[in-house]
């Protein structure tokens, strides 16, 4: 994914403990508006490896079973919330992010928000670009 790529969308994604070694987290590398979905323990850590991005990062605290199991749900509530005035969206599981990030935008699947829910988890966590027709601002 090229920096053009990354101007005007936001990567949502879930952090959960032990997904990388402290040092070779690729969080900390992402140069691009990220949103991740993580549990309260997890805080200072992700807030430290995304110093060099915080005005790129926003971090919201939850459960991460219940993200998991609904992740439809909470993409929607991100996407509506857009707190980077972002135009498109893109979810990836955290431990595909590498891959997903080192991939042309243009080949994962496009789905408008409103055929979310017609998607399983298994097909969102791979890579998933969303489009919203919805005026947001």
């Amino acid at each position: 994914m090229n920096n053009n790529d990354n101007q005007n969308l936001t990567i949502l994604t879930i952090y959960y403990k032990n997904s990388y070694d402290y040092n070779n987290n690729p969080l900390s590398k992402i140069n691009a508006n990220i949103i991740i979905f993580i549990e309260y323990d997890d805080y200072d850590y992700i807030n430290k490896i995304r110093e060099n991005f915080k005005d790129k990062t926003f971090l919201l605290i939850v459960f991460n079973n219940l993200v998991l199991n609904d992740k439809q749900n909470y993409i929607t509530k991100m996407i509506e919330a857009n707190p980077f005035k972002s135009q498109k969206f893109a979810w990836c599981d955290i431990a595909y992010i590498d891959n997903f990030l080192s991939k042309p935008i243009e080949i994962y699947k496009t789905v408008n928000i409103n055929s979310l829910n017609d998607l399983n988890n298994e097909e969102i966590k791979k890579g998933v670009l969303i489009e919203n027709d919805k005026k947001l601002f």
